[in-house]
């Protein structure tokens, strides 16, 4: 049996996106230590991701479902290499 070689380039991306965890209204704020925050009142989108942001795909007021698209962003290792 022949074994193929593969023909052409190698493609790594290492770019992510953020999602909303669920659905609501995106608030553009920052709590800080002793604000007080209501029940009910908001849910934290964090990135499980590292990285450089590459664009906002949202905006404040914008209403969003669970699962949708928030921020993407640039892995480390391609932060350096814009515009290469």
């Amino acid at each position: 049996m022949t074994e193929l070689t593969p023909l052409g380039e190698d493609l790594a991306i290492s770019e992510r996106i953020v999602i909303s965890p669920v659905t609501g209204r995106l608030v553009d704020t920052v709590l800080r230590m002793g604000d007080r925050l209501e029940r009910g009142q908001g849910v934290a989108i964090t990135s499980p991701f590292d990285g450089q942001i590459g664009g906002c795909l949202t905006g404040a007021g914008d209403r969003v479902s669970t699962g949708a698209p928030i921020v993407w962003l640039r892995g480390d290792d391609d932060a350096g290499n814009a515009g290469s």
